[in-house]
Formats: C-alpha cells, sequence, structure tokens
C-alpha cells in the first residue's frame, strides 16, 4: 500500500514529486492520499488526483467534467 502525505502537491502532474508518486504507484495495489492543508482546487486539480487513485475510471478529463456538470444539482 502506498500512502502519500500532503497529497494536494500531486494536483500538478509535471512536478518531480508527482512523478516519483506516479512510479510508485505503478508498484502498489491500493493508495491512500492524505492531507490536512485546506486545498481549493479547481476540477481540474481534482481531476489529477482522481486520475492518480484510479487511472482507469478519470482517464478523460472531458468525461469527467461532465460527471461535475450532471452532479450539479446534488452538490
Amino acid at each position: 500500500m502506498l500512502v502519500i502525505d500532503e497529497a494536494h502537491i500531486l494536483r500538478n502532474p509535471e512536478t518531480t514529486y508527482a512523478t516519483l508518486a506516479r512510479l510508485l504507484r505503478n508498484l502498489s495495489t491500493h493508495v491512500a492520499l492524505l492531507t490536512a492543508t485546506p486545498i481549493h482546487l479547481d476540477n481540474q486539480d481534482l481531476f489529477h488526483l482522481l486520475r492518480f487513485v484510479d487511472q482507469f475510471t478519470f482517464n478523460d478529463p472531458h468525461a469527467f467534467n461532465d460527471m461535475l456538470n450532471a452532479n450539479e444539482p446534488l452538490v
């Protein structure tokens, strides 16, 4: 199991931290992202974090935006 603290840093997939995290993710069966920092994410940042956890479900940013729009009345 891979546990990443300060996971909000992963929202930018171009960083060295995110690259290292992806390499470790490929070696792990399970992943947990932790952060105690209040974060204000835009949809793209949230997509990158969710994609890190589940790259198969969250593989298309346009489909993700469609999911968010469909759920907007519930949020």
